[in-house]
């Protein structure tokens, strides 16, 4: 699959390779969205360090909500499925995995600092600190918060995906090394390497 990016401005008759000077390297689109997510206040939104939504206006919209415990005004600064990872302000999606489920790794994500907690079964012992969002489908789910709470970074990419039997691998990798010679920032993802704009990313 080949990922484009912004295209710079530069002379594509030159090394495009080594021209960084303008145009948004696709690593750095996540970083860029948050630092203009803490200078847009929309009407509900409260500042909170790194906050980027509250839950009710912003992350749940779009959800088939079940039930909610807790305040849909709380400041949500980042998004997390795994409680080790879980820092202060942040949502906690507990989702149920093959080998283990997240639900019950709520009691510790809220113990680290979680501000809110999207699951499919509420827990007998709830935080009234912490607002509680109950959804039918926690892994559906994840995917559109997350979405909404990054602000949508899919709608500045172009994908392109190759199929077929072989020469798949071939075929991406010339559609990279093309974009990027055409002055893109561009993003290879195939079997045997991964690449955002010329670095190797394991």
């Amino acid at each position: 699959m080949t990922i484009m990016g912004k295209r710079k401005e530069t002379n594509v008759s030159s090394n495009p390779h080594n021209n960084h000077s303008s145009g948004y390297p696709l690593r750095s689109i996540g970083s860029d969205l948050r630092r203009k997510a803490r200078l847009r206040l929309e009407p509900g939104l409260r500042a909170c360090g790194r906050t980027s939504g509250s839950v009710g206006e912003n992350l749940i919209g779009k959800l088939d909500v079940l039930e909610v415990k807790g305040s849909v005004e709380c400041d949500i600064c980042g998004v997390q499925i795994d409680s080790r990872q879980i820092g202060e302000g942040e949502l906690f999606v507990a989702v149920k995995g093959t080998v283990a489920d997240g639900h019950g790794y709520i009691g510790k994500a809220v113990e680290k600092g979680a501000a809110a907690v999207l699951c499919e079964v509420m827990p007998d012992v709830t935080d009234m600190n912490v607002t509680y969002v109950r959804v039918k489908n926690t892994e559906q789910s994840v995917g559109l918060v997350a979405t909404t709470f990054y602000g949508n970074p899919t709608e500045r990419l172009k994908l392109i995906g190759v199929t077929g039997t072989n020469g798949k691998t071939t075929i991406a990798t010339v559609l990279y090394e093309m974009f990027r010679w055409m002055g893109y920032k561009a993003g290879l993802l195939s079997t045997v390497a991964n690449y955002v704009d010329g670095e190797m990313i394991p």
